[in-house]
């Protein structure tokens, strides 16, 4: 079961050292059914977190269109338009790999998809470990991130003179993305 909404009020009662009471007061009712379907069950996987909207399929969409035309301009591939992008402006994180693994993390990292790439950045101050830097791909972005992608790669068609959406149209995609 996967409920959606806000929690007015959040109750913790400890009841020993190693269980606790959780109370929620949400704003919309679960399915009764579905609930008791739940008691008895030897293990459940529980998860509370704050929402987080994705980007629309739409500004993807567009995003792509984009890099191919970017590609056709200066004789490249829509994939290392892409690439340059995510480097550029998009989500990344450090870490320090053990160094005689890195080369399968470099492998590994990259198989999650195309915006997703790992390089070496330096050796380690921790012996035997290698700095690398990390990128996802969009696929992972909030609606911000998704805009800051989307504007760079629209700073790069003005640049070329590139003919983009207007203003307006630009606006109004990256308002149905906040939606």
């Amino acid at each position: 079961m996967k409920l959606n909404g806000t929690a007015d009020k959040i109750n913790i009662l400890k009841l020993n050292d190693k269980t606790c009471q959780i109370e929620l007061h949400l704003n919309k009712l679960p399915n009764d059914e579905l609930l008791n379907g739940l008691i008895g069950c030897d293990l459940l996987d529980i998860e509370i977190k704050k929402h987080v909207k994705r980007r629309s399929l739409d500004a993807n969409a567009y995003l792509w269109v984009l890099c191919d035309k970017i590609a056709i301009k200066i004789g490249t591939t829509q994939e290392e338009v892409y690439q340059k992008s995510v480097r550029e402006v998009g989500r990344r994180e450090m870490l320090a790999i053990k160094t005689d693994v890195v080369d399968r993390w470099l492998i590994d990292w990259r198989g999650r998809g195309l915006g997703w790439f790992s390089e070496i950045v330096r050796e380690s101050d921790l012996r035997g470990y290698t700095v690398t830097r990390n990128y996802y791909g969009s696929s992972t972005y909030t609606v911000d991130e998704m805009k800051r992608l989307i504007d760079n790669i629209i700073d790069e068609c003005n640049e070329l003179g590139i003919d983009t959406k207007t203003p307006q149209e630009i606006e109004k995609l990256l308002e149905m993305i906040r939606r």
